[in-house]
């Protein structure tokens, strides 16, 4: 398995760099990308659209729909708030403005590609994109609980009744929260929060979004309550969290 940096310029010093790391990175066109994911066993693809972000946008799109446990690091010269935030919402992994930072974007493919394949297919998770809560979250819930759990997983920036999620499941309200308890450790509003603020700390990991636009990400509407869960959870204010990953960064060890 390998890399694939798709670029209509070529990318050559980003290329080289992951190269001279000893990533084994292969370079195609834009054009070409669809039908290499679909031919070969790529790990992960770097899309680099230079200034055309929306042909970058519609690439993107399409590699998700047809491959969407391939992780995609999203590169561009048009970059903005607003782009990065987009490019999220279709599925990137990761969004990175020209010029790109080449010790975060290493350190970034370091993760992923350290990550076990099979870890995101356990959890029902798309590749890379948040780690499960560390309750007792189990491949083996009942598959009414695990369906209510997914209804959860894909609705994080929606305003979620317990009624709805009951439904989801099959049961009445009650037997439903005390089963849930019962196989996750939390009630389904608290999992839903922590879900929340898992997302949320991926995204102040990878990208140098605001502190605002990272909760509206998670699923939060109210700033205020965003950082009184986010630091009732981690021990941290969003901000502390950040400078204590930048702090860690310095150590990291690359490929």
């Amino acid at each position: 398995m390998s890399v694939l940096l798709a670029s209509e310029a070529g990318s050559r010093d980003i290329a080289q760099a992951l190269i001279a790391a000893g990533c084994p990175v292969r370079q195609g066109r834009l054009g070409d990308v669809a039908a290499s994911i679909e031919k070969e066993d790529f790990r992960l693809l770097i899309l680099d659209c230079g200034l055309d972000v929306r042909r970058g946008f519609k690439l993107l799109q399409q590699v998700k729909e047809a491959t969407p446990e391939v992780p995609v690091l999203f590169i561009t010269e048009a970059g903005s708030e607003e782009a990065a935030v987009k490019a999220f919402r279709l599925g990137a992994r990761d969004y990175f403005k020209k010029p790109v930072n080449l010790f975060e974007l290493k350190a970034t493919i370091s993760n992923i590609l350290s990550m076990p394949r099979s870890y995101s297919q356990r959890y029902h998770y798309p590749l890379g994109v948040f780690e499960p809560p560390p309750a007792q979250y189990s491949k083996h819930l009942p598959p009414n609980i695990l369906r209510a759990v997914n209804f959860l997983e894909d609705r994080l920036k929606e305003d979620v009744s317990l009624e709805a999620v009951a439904a989801e499941a099959g049961l009445s309200r009650h037997h439903f929260c005390r089963l849930f308890k019962k196989y996750t450790g939390a009630s389904p509003m608290q999992f839903l929060t922590r879900l929340r603020i898992e997302k949320a700390k991926d995204l102040f990991m990878r990208t140098t979004m605001n502190v605002s636009m990272v909760a509206l990400e998670a699923g939060f509407n109210d700033l205020s309550g965003f950082i009184k869960n986010f630091k009732r959870t981690t021990g941290f204010t969003p901000n502390a969290f950040r400078k204590k990953k930048e702090a860690a960064e310095k150590g990291l060890q690359l490929f």
